[in-house]
């Protein structure tokens, strides 16, 4: 019976998980789901950008707040986390994580 590492072996070296992937979406095998992620602010009206202002703060720290408020204005349920990423040059995650410094992040499905 072939092993695990068997199975690697012929994974990592004969197939090439490009055409595999294409050959399972044209098939109907494997299917791509799209996430629209949609912000929605806290209730505690910490969330307003006057309220980040804060002479005491460095000026780093504010701009990943005003990042975190840009990204968060694009996620509005309707732009794909595929435009986001392309638009704001970092993984989704790490988008998702900035914006919930201020507010919730819902994700939306989608096929």
């Amino acid at each position: 019976t072939p092993t695990t590492n068997y199975w690697r072996y012929i994974i990592a070296d004969f197939l090439d998980h490009r055409r595999f992937i294409t050959f399972g979406v044209i098939h109907g095998l494997l299917q791509r789901i799209h996430n629209y992620p949609f912000y929605t602010s806290s209730n505690n009206g910490s969330n307003n950008i006057n309220n980040k202002k804060n002479h005491y703060q460095s000026s780093k720290i504010l701009k990943i707040q005003l990042l975190a408020y840009q990204i968060a204005e694009k996620m509005d349920g309707r732009t794909c986390d595929d435009a986001l990423v392309s638009q704001f040059e970092r993984p989704v995650e790490e988008l998702i994580a900035m914006v919930q410094n201020i507010g919730n992040v819902v994700n939306i499905f989608a096929a």
